[in-house]
């Protein structure tokens, strides 16, 4: 980092999450989400947070959940990717969908998100939403594996 300050999470080696940004030399404070220890937008962002949509969702409230997750997934996270990815490919409170189910899982797992790496490894075996590759299929279990799933 550049002296600057921040709040967030940290997890495999990233800051990530809702938080805030304060310069290194004290100019004011953005809030924002950090993504792989890159500060990707200077606004409020919502309240809700993956908890939020998952009590809404266990409230059945699904719609609320979706929102939540969605906006959540569009930037950057990838427990609520994952998450999509799931309900995409359940066709729980959407129209089944293993491409877009795919593309979900496709991003989490590029974060390094096992349970993502393991779908995805799953949908190249079978070929759903994808076409069957089992070059990718053993690439994605592998990288799986590999942390310790």
């Amino acid at each position: 980092m550049d002296g600057s300050t921040y709040v967030g999470e940290w997890k495999g080696n990233h800051i990530n999450g809702d938080g805030t940004y304060t310069y290194a030399d004290g100019r004011p404070s953005k809030e924002g989400f950090w993504v792989r220890n890159e500060f990707q937008y200077a606004k409020k962002l919502s309240p809700k947070t993956f908890d939020d949509a998952y009590k809404a969702y266990q409230g059945g409230d699904y719609k609320t959940a979706l929102q939540i997750w969605t906006r959540l997934a569009e930037q950057g996270d990838e427990y609520a990717q994952y998450r999509l990815g799931l309900i995409y490919a359940d066709g729980e409170i959407v129209l089944q969908d293993y491409k877009t189910a795919v593309k979900w899982w496709s991003l989490a797992a590029e974060q390094g998100d096992i349970s993502s790496q393991n779908q995805l490894g799953w949908m190249y075996e079978v070929g759903e939403g994808v076409l069957q590759d089992y070059k990718a299929a053993v690439r994605w279990h592998t990288l799986a594996a590999e942390q310790g799933e």
